[in-house]
């Protein structure tokens, strides 16, 4: 069976749960996981190649499968164990659907959560977590589809809709509608709304994405005679050039080349645009189009 190995799930059942412990269960189990696999291959992750997040995650579907035997003094032991071996933590009592994707490292789901089918994050998230919320009858639901980036904080009775796409650094406190891309303007305010209500001959950023394997696009608004510099974590330049712009949008394709991947985590973006400049960091769009150049 095409899975994490029998020792590491047989290992973590007989730790916490050797009374009720059966060997059908782990047949169950893995056929959860498995599930969740086919959304992490599209991230060259796999159940024989697992990161941190897929290890937390099949942690929590073995916790969750023996819930009733599971009482506050061994639930405080289960969340020791986890955030020390994956760093990661998802609460028994939450519900996650199929499909969950953690990408990275230091990220809590605390309890009364629901996630919805296919929802990504990546690292540091942090929702509903009893260190940020002391209202442990909050309720937060994720509707499926949906994308967290960096650094991100949910908390309290909210509900994010399906296709929302959440930016790093975002403390999410409210609803969430659906097919809503939630960013940071400049840094200093979140962004919802389509209209701007900042001063239109300043440039703002909304968010960026890829559209091909060598070009992404920059969202936001009042832009004019763009200039660009794309540079890697060692400050060197990446060559590229601007294809399109308008005032709410740049097209930029990137030249081929070859880049080392530790550079690559530490890439950014400046933009000149309207006498204003914009320094772009920690993206995920810029980073991945980097790391498909090279592959």
């Amino acid at each position: 069976m095409c899975c994490i190995d029998d020792v590491f799930i047989k290992n973590h059942i007989k730790k916490f749960f050797s009374k009720v412990f059966n060997v059908e269960d782990v047949n169950k189990i893995y056929q959860l996981l498995t599930l969740d696999e086919e959304y992490y291959k599209i991230h060259n992750i796999t159940l024989k190649n697992s990161n941190a997040g897929l290890r937390a995650l099949a942690f929590y579907r073995i916790c969750n499968y023996y819930l009733p035997h599971i009482n506050k003094q061994l639930l405080l032991q289960l969340k020791d164990y986890c955030v020390l071996n994956f760093n990661n933590y998802i609460n028994p009592f939450t519900k996650v659907n199929k499909g969950f994707v953690i990408l990275g490292v230091g990220n809590n789901i605390g309890k009364n959560v629901n996630i919805n089918e296919n929802v990504t994050i990546c690292n540091n998230t942090h929702i509903n977590d009893q260190i940020i919320t002391e209202n442990d009858k909050n309720t937060l639901n994720i509707d499926k589809n949906t994308i967290f980036g960096n650094n991100v904080v949910l908390y309290g009775n909210i509900n994010i809709g399906k296709n929302v796409i959440v930016c790093d650094n975002a403390i999410i406190r409210e609803n969430i509608k659906d097919y809503s891309v939630v960013n940071i303007i400049n840094q200093l305010q979140i962004k919802q709304e389509k209209v701007s209500k900042l001063p239109s001959q300043s440039s703002v950023v909304y968010g960026i994405t890829r559209k091909f394997k060598n070009t992404i696009i920059i969202f936001g608004e009042s832009f004019y005679n763009p200039k660009i510099i794309l540079r890697l974590g060692n400050k060197k330049e990446i060559p590229q050039e601007i294809t399109y712009w308008d005032k709410n949008k740049i097209i930029i394709k990137i030249k081929y080349a070859v880049y080392d991947t530790a550079d690559i985590k530490g890439s950014y973006i400046v933009l000149m645009s309207n006498s204003n400049k914009i320094t772009i960091l920690n993206n995920m769009a810029l980073e991945k189009c980097l790391t498909n150049l090279c592959e």
